[in-house]
């Protein structure tokens, strides 16, 4: 289990090659969800750094949450809220809100994903979706 969030005190040039790829597919993904208007990223990282490049690429998104165990003060877009969360416990957010969750290498680290995996359902709108990396069995090794 994780004790600092992504990008807290610097990346591995491997951590950050492998949060470019997991980008890259995450928003080919999101190009399918409409509306967009609201997104939320469970591990969002430090700073929020998918976030970002996702607002900026997605100008129809009204707001963005990002959620980690610490999370820098402000985030570099108006439209993201970044929120110190643990992901083992009720999320802070309100149910039925979201078009889109993200969860990108982030299930592995939990302590109960079933239980965390409820709580994106429940803050989820009905027909939102649901967008999940976890690590291939191939890459266990050199992770």
């Amino acid at each position: 289990m994780r004790k600092i969030s992504f990008g807290e005190n610097g990346n591995l040039w491997l951590e950050k090659r492998l949060a470019r790829i997991r980008l890259n597919k995450i928003i080919g993904k999101l190009r399918t969800v409409k509306p967009l208007a609201k997104i939320a990223d469970l591990g969002a990282g430090y700073n929020g750094q998918m976030l970002i490049k996702i607002v900026e690429l997605f100008p129809d998104i009204e707001t963005a949450a990002g959620l980690d165990l610490s999370v820098a003060p402000t985030a570099a877009n108006a439209k993201i809220k970044l929120i110190a969360a643990d992901l083992n416990k009720p999320l802070p957010l309100n149910n039925n809100v979201f078009d889109a969750v993200i969860s990108a290498a982030v299930l592995e680290h939990l302590k109960d994903s079933r239980f965390t995996v409820n709580e994106i359902f429940r803050v989820l709108k009905t027909g939102g979706s649901f967008l999940l990396t976890t690590p291939a069995p191939r890459a266990k090794k050199i992770l």
